[in-house]
């Protein structure tokens, strides 16, 4: 689930300091051409899975809706041809363009260490409560959106936090076992959250 995997990347993200060149490279090239690429050969072979086509005159008539394509490529959006489960591909390199803002309040210093959490609290407050309270009054209230109020960064962050957790109170206690239990609880919590 998609959610656990962005957890997990939260708690190795901030391990080893990457400069900003480093990331941009990591984003074009581990995860957008590889998306592309697999989107591209999704939409290629669309009429081939519906039964429309077969393989070989996808292949050789260059079968591609190039305006789902290009719509995919210039809105890191999905167009939904048969690839559509890559959602959060596009999240991960947005997240990943955040990773200068995000780094900034992933160190364990006590004063961000508070900020982060403010940030955390508030916006998993204003992304659950938000909704609920909008449906109450049958309008939308009024709300100043910021770069943190979606769930990809929240879970970017909790990951943060559980690595923080894990390397303070339970790593050196605990040993091996308890990075299983942890694992196997984030597994829970993740399916959960879904």
């Amino acid at each position: 689930c998609p959610q656990v995997f962005f957890i997990i990347t939260g708690f190795y993200m901030f391990g080893k300091d990457k400069n900003i060149p480093q990331v941009f490279k990591y984003i074009i090239v581990k995860i957008l051409v590889p998306t592309y690429i697999v989107i591209f050969v999704a939409n290629l072979l669309n009429d081939f899975v519906l039964g429309n086509a077969s393989l070989w005159e996808c292949i050789v008539e260059l079968r591609v809706d190039w305006n789902g394509f290009f719509h995919t490529v210039i809105h890191w959006a999905n167009s939904g041809v048969n690839a559509f489960h890559l959602w959060f591909m596009f999240s991960l390199a947005q997240v990943y363009l955040l990773y200068p803002l995000l780094k900034l309040i992933c160190k364990d210093d006590q004063s961000v260490n508070g900020i982060r959490r403010y940030v955390l609290i508030i916006s998993i407050l204003s992304l659950s409560v938000k909704p609920t309270i909008d449906a109450v009054l049958g309008t939308s209230i009024a709300f100043v959106p910021y770069i943190f109020l979606v769930w990809p960064v929240i879970y970017i962050l909790l990951g943060y936090e559980i690595r923080q957790l894990y390397y303070r109170v339970l790593e050196p206690n605990q040993g091996r076992f308890i990075y299983w239990f942890s694992g196997l609880a984030l597994f829970v919590a993740g399916c959960l959250l879904t």
